[in-house]
């Protein structure tokens, strides 16, 4: 044989052994094979090869050596945008996952790609892939498991998504993301090829990609896109302006004033005379600096209401958000007036002395309003325009408040502030703790010298917990009961008196285990507004007692807000 086509065939060889990649390593071709010399000429990048952190950025330069053509004229492409994607200038962008991308520049048909790996800081080495050989040769990459997603918001605060058919596909996961940031979350799952997402922000940008799940289990992504949810005829996500308030400064001066819309170009104000039927707008304030404004020369002893509105400049239209809530305010002079404006709201609530302010799980407090009139005049005989109050609750997960200031809680724990708001826009707020009352802070630090109340607060404190808890939230008035051992039956060890409530299975097996493996005899009773634990030991007994209401004294027998016990007394 010619030495030369021996000499040609074993380097052949040797190249091919070179281009099989090593599982869990990084492929020996990506560093030993070169860049083809003569497409270089014409299209080449200033990498072939790059290695990202998640989140890292990477700068990608197409030099072109084809008269009449430069830079400008290359378009760019990722064969996975889930790993990384890359803009219409070349920039590279790696999320937050293992693996590796071709990001191919072209130019006609001419074509130069990059390599990508993206590493997420989650191991050590990237996970591999077997790699085509004829990608690395510099040929053009497709984008393997990848197909195309579209998407349209042309319909106000709606983004109409559809996605290429897959064959095989067991279901499609719909997944977003705030434009940027790379970190998806699945909001529909789905056989269709087909989705409108209705819970987007106006004028806020997103970012969308579909992964297809196949019968045998592997996954496909789409490409990702980018969009902004349609302002057209909408508030371009601008929230309206908050507690408005307003304020005589003189007898005929209204001041009003108002905490800043994010993100708004400016405000406009609206004002109605109790002698007009509609509003009308009389002020533009331009930037959002400027959140006051004074009203001058207003008639005396009239009743004017003001409400605002922000707007945001887009494409040369100015689109306003909604309007605030209106607020009234009555003008007069510093005589002898009787009917005046708000100058103070406190908030009286039912049952709550001090600082602390606490309601249990599941229950009802009222609250109520009192209004101090403008005490700058000189009557004795003032009172107020409107005795109007609008209730409101900063978390109404945790309490809710209607119009007449009942406050009710949930079975959700936490902090929320319960508002009332006057006529003119002033306002008073009490911050209400919601905590389990069955479960206080005290109740498990409790070391008392009685050796059965020890056992029943320490080896069974979350059965008597849970028990309490349940009567808390599902007790209800003329429900009452004693569950015990069936003492007529006591070889048998059975329990006697669970009854047959509401979700009563929730605490069902934590009556049977404290009643049943307490080693001293426990009943316990319950009705709508208590529950007692009794145990008994010979001719004595002991009770620790609940009360969903803060009724007990502050005496050393009183273990916690709501829990009191009694020592040994004969039976």
């Amino acid at each position: 044989m010619n030495r030369r086509i021996k000499t040609f065939l074993s380097l052949g060889l040797v190249l091919s052994l070179l281009l099989v990649p090593v599982p869990g390593k990084k492929s020996a071709a990506l560093a030993l094979m070169p860049p083809d010399k003569e497409k270089e000429k014409l299209l080449s990048l200033n990498k072939w090869s790059i290695s990202l952190d998640a989140g890292e950025s990477f700068q990608l330069t197409a030099n072109v050596g084809i008269p009449g053509k430069d830079g400008n004229d290359v378009k760019w492409r990722s064969s996975d945008p889930v790993i990384a994607e890359v803009d219409n200038n070349g920039r590279v962008t790696a999320w937050e996952k293992d693996g590796y991308v071709y990001v191919t520049a072209s130019l006609g048909s001419i074509t130069a790609t990059c390599t990508v790996s993206v590493s997420s800081g989650k191991d050590d080495e990237v996970k591999w892939k077997d790699i085509p050989v004829h990608t690395v040769l510099g040929k053009p990459a497709e984008q393997y498991n990848v197909f195309r997603l579209t998407s349209d918001a042309r319909s106000k605060g709606r983004i109409k998504l559809s996605w290429a058919r897959q064959k095989k596909v067991k279901r499609y996961e719909l997944q977003r993301a705030k434009a940027g940031s790379g970190k998806y979350k699945t909001i529909a799952k789905r056989r269709k090829t087909g989705y409108t997402d209705k819970k987007v922000k106006a004028g806020s940008q997103y970012q969308y990609r579909v992964c297809a799940v196949r019968t045998d289990g592997t996954k496909r992504y789409s490409s990702a896109v980018k969009i902004r949810a349609s302002f057209s005829g909408g508030s371009v996500g601008l929230d309206r302006p908050s507690h408005l308030q307003a304020e005589l400064c003189k007898s005929n001066v209204v001041g009003i004033w108002w905490d800043k819309a994010e993100g708004a170009d400016g405000y406009c104000i609206y004002r109605r005379d109790e002698d007009d039927a509609k509003e009308k707008p009389v002020k533009m304030i331009y930037g959002n600096k400027k959140t006051e404004w004074l009203d001058w020369n207003r008639e005396l002893y009239h009743v004017y209401e003001y409400r605002v509105a922000a707007f945001r400049n887009i494409r040369g239209k100015r689109i306003y958000s909604k309007k605030s809530y209106p607020v009234t305010l009555r003008t007069y002079k510093g005589s002898y007036t009787r009917l005046v404006n708000v100058s103070q709201v406190q908030i009286e609530l039912k049952g709550q002395d001090g600082k602390r302010k606490e309601i249990n799980l599941k229950s009802r407090m009222p609250a109520k309003a009192v209004l101090e009139p403008d005490y700058s005049t000189y009557s004795n005989k003032e009172r107020v325009v409107s005795d109007k109050i609008v209730w409101s609750s900063s978390d109404e997960s945790i309490l809710k408040v209607d119009k007449k200031g009942m406050i009710t809680s949930g079975t959700k724990e936490g902090y929320a502030t319960i508002y009332a708001r006057a006529h003119n826009g002033i306002r008073k707020g009490v911050r209400i703790k919601v905590v389990n009352f069955a479960n206080p802070s005290g109740f498990p630090k409790y070391k008392g010298e009685l050796n059965n109340i020890n056992r029943l607060l320490t080896a069974y404190r979350s059965e008597v917990r849970d028990i309490a808890t349940y009567f808390t939230i599902y007790g209800k008035k003329d429900e009452s009961g004693l569950i015990r051992l069936n003492l007529d039956y006591l070889h048998e060890r059975k329990v006697y008196g669970i009854p047959y409530l509401e979700k009563i299975s929730l605490v069902e097996d934590r009556m049977q285990k404290l009643v049943m493996e307490f080693p001293l005899l426990l009943e316990i009773s319950y009705d709508h507004k208590e529950v007692t634990f009794r145990i008994q030991y010979s001719n004595m007994y002991t009770k620790v007692i609940y009360s969903k209401e803060d009724r007990f004294d502050r005496s050393s027998e009183r273990m916690a807000p709501h829990w009191k016990y009694y020592y040994f007394r004969p039976i």
